[in-house]
């Protein structure tokens, strides 16, 4: 069935409903119809469409904290509503820290990190985590731009920190590397409830090439502190061709132009060829940005088009 589009003010197109389909859900004049956004459809129907639940048990004995966190992350986005954890040992090895710690404590460390699902009940032996709230697609474009401009701002911060020797501001990556991975988390639960593939495979890798990069950046700042490392003017232009390599990558993927591809290129191979610490450590960020590169390539629109 085709319908055709109707003008209706400066900006507004409209379109009719069939009048037996209108009549047949009983609606009239003020009802409501809902609907639903794709990439390329628009979805209207007269009833709210209803979650479907998807609910898991799973047994964690054995695991270590780390595992236990990744694990959660894993099911909450791949849309799990209810999760069940059950476990015969009430604690869990924190191998950096080498410590062991309650699984509860770890359980709830976790979740502060998922939005929209919470604990809802805690025994002796098992953690259920129930979904309190359903993302919407509409909170995918601005969740997704959150992330890409917490990074941004992860990114100078620590060329910033470095120059001025600010440990404050090079411990605050710990914040916002919990933040992006949040987001992260939330966007890839938004986006596996599509049904179609190709593109929506193509951003859910990028974000989580976003999510290793935080990882990347948090790491070298704990070590940074922790070594009490001193960088010298050839580190602090390395770190700023880092950051104009990342804004030009990150550019391509809403808009293409070959000079700043070719400029990617150009940029990659002089920080690579410059033998110091600082990039030999920071070398997995440099090589991300031709992932990403690559990825944006295999895509057929960019990525506001595929929000959208």
């Amino acid at each position: 069935m085709e319908r055709k589009l109707v003008k209706h003010g400066p900006a507004t197109l409209m379109v009719s409903v069939p009048k037996p389909w209108a009549n047949s859900h009983n609606l009239e004049k003020g009802g409501v119809l809902h609907c639903t956004q794709t990439e390329e459809e628009l979805i209207f129907t007269a009833k709210e469409k209803k979650i479907i639940t998807k609910e898991i048990t799973i047994d964690f004995t054995g695991l270590d904290r780390s595992s236990i966190m990744f694990f959660l992350r894993a099911l909450y986005r791949k849309g799990y509503s209810t999760i069940t954890i059950t476990f015969k040992n009430p604690v869990a090895m924190h191998h950096r820290g080498k410590k062991e710690e309650r699984i509860s404590s770890i359980v709830l460390e976790e979740v502060r990190r998922l939005i929209g699902i919470e604990i809802a009940m805690h025994k002796k032996s098992s953690i259920t985590l129930k979904q309190l709230a359903e993302p919407t697609t509409e909170e995918f474009y601005p969740s997704m731009n959150r992330v890409f401009l917490l990074y941004k701002g992860a990114l100078e911060g620590v060329v910033d920190a470095i120059q001025t020797q600010d440990n404050v501001l090079l411990q605050s990556v710990e914040e916002t590397h919990d933040a992006i991975t949040k987001l992260v988390s939330f966007c890839l639960r938004m986006l596996g409830q599509q049904t179609k593939g190709g593109d929506v495979s193509h951003v859910s890798h990028i974000l989580m090439l976003y999510d290793i990069m935080i990882d990347i950046l948090k790491y070298f700042s704990r070590n940074t502190i922790q070594e009490d490392r001193r960088f010298d003017k050839k580190d602090h232009d390395i770190l700023k061709k880092i950051v104009q390599l990342h804004e030009i990558v990150h550019s391509l993927l809403f808009k293409w132009n070959n000079e700043k591809a070719s400029r990617v290129q150009q940029l990659r191979n002089h920080i690579k060829s410059t033998k110091n610490p600082t990039v030999e450590y920071l070398l997995p960020l440099i090589e991300i940005q031709r992932d990403i590169i690559e990825t944006r390539l295999t895509m057929d629109g960019a990525l506001d088009d595929i929000a959208r």
